[in-house]
């Protein structure tokens, strides 16, 4: 159970922790047939006796960027903006990866070649030599961060998601489940179509309102027929109007409630008896015809228990997530100040450039 913990844990956070591999590396440098995006690297921070540049942050956004969407990747447009927003994420993850690696190493945690093997077939599938060159990766570049995800996910489990596991119970499930229910209740929605008739004087109304219940709306399947039985009825009468609605499709909420009330009245597929209407200066009669009446419920709760997880999960991580870090900083004796190196006034990370 734990395992599935920790790979939703994993793909609710943003970023795995992740390492890097030799600073000096070209593949970002990737380029089109126009521009290209250049790296100013600087060192970022230090710690665990590591120096962390820019150009290590940028070789595991490539990699993510490439295992999420090659397509996007190759798109220089696209690799510049996905930089600019993520590259400061990606520095607290590679921080944040030295910390575990610490802990790693005290708690004697090993990670096997089988499982980075098997997670790199997940990853990449059996032809991962030639993806990873048409990402300019390199095998090593990849086997060390499939290595340090599946480290920082077992490292994680054992400092911050086994209690959300044990928090993210049934009784906890069900208040979330009444909750989405109390926000997302039920709907009903009401196919409908309506006929009027508009006459200047009430003597008229009267009149047709006598005739058409003389019809007898319910010998009728739908509006149409009826209205041309009036039609021939009262051919020739100057003081007539008659109109017919397209089929309307309504929600609860948003329904007229004189409409509803009528509607509630009749079976479906049938038509309502006449109902009169004084608008303005005009008599109105209308008919009423129920086409559909469907009625929706919440999905229920057996449906809804993995996404309500999901969002339980990812909601806590981040808190717990947090708390973690900031102890193991405490415990192996860093601060921000001592972490993060200053960056220079103005410092632009990434600029596109004209070949």
């Amino acid at each position: 159970m734990h395992i599935y913990f920790i790979h939703l844990v994993a793909l609710t956070l943003s970023f795995s922790a992740l390492s890097s591999a030799p600073k000096e590396s070209s593949f970002h440098k990737l380029k089109t047939a126009k521009t290209k995006i250049a790296v100013n690297n600087i060192p970022l921070a230090k710690i665990n006796g590591r120096v962390i540049s820019l150009a290590d942050v940028v070789k595991e956004l490539d990699m993510r960027m490439y295992l999420h969407n090659p397509e996007e990747y190759k798109n220089v447009n696209n690799r510049y903006g996905f930089y600019k927003e993520s590259w400061k994420r990606q520095l607290d993850e590679l921080i944040q990866l030295e910390l575990l690696k610490k802990e790693a190493e005290e708690k004697k945690v090993k990670i096997t070649d089988a499982d980075i093997r098997q997670e790199l077939v997940n990853r990449y599938g059996g032809d991962i030599i030639n993806k990873l060159h048409e990402a300019n990766l390199t095998y090593d570049d990849v086997k060390i961060s499939v290595k340090n995800d599946i480290l920082s996910q077992q490292m994680n489990w054992y400092g911050f998601v086994n209690k959300i596991f044990y928090k993210v119970g049934p009784q906890t499930l069900k208040n979330a489940y009444d909750e989405y229910v109390s926000a997302n209740p039920g709907n009903e929605i009401w196919k409908y179509q309506f006929m009027t008739i508009r006459v200047k004087n009430k003597e008229t109304a009267d009149e047709i309102g006598f005739k058409i219940k003389a019809l007898d709306p319910a010998n009728f399947t739908s509006l149409h027929s009826f209205k041309e039985s009036l039609q021939s009825l009262f051919a020739g009468k100057e003081d007539f109007r008659i109109s017919l609605t397209d089929e309307l499709t309504v929600e609860d909420k948003a329904i007229a409630q004189n409409h509803k009330a009528i509607l509630t009245t009749i079976p479906q597929d049938s038509l309502s008896s006449p109902v009169f209407l004084q608008q303005n200066n005009e008599y109105l009669v209308r008919v009423f015809s129920l086409k559909d009446h469907i009625k929706s419920e919440p999905m229920p709760f057996s449906q809804m228990t993995d996404k309500l997880r999901g969002e339980l999960v990812g909601k806590m991580a981040e808190k717990e997530r947090g708390t973690f870090f900031q102890r193991l900083k405490d415990k192996y004796g860093y601060s921000d100040e001592q972490i993060y190196i200053p960056l220079p006034e103005g410092f632009a990370p990434f600029s596109l450039k004209e070949e």
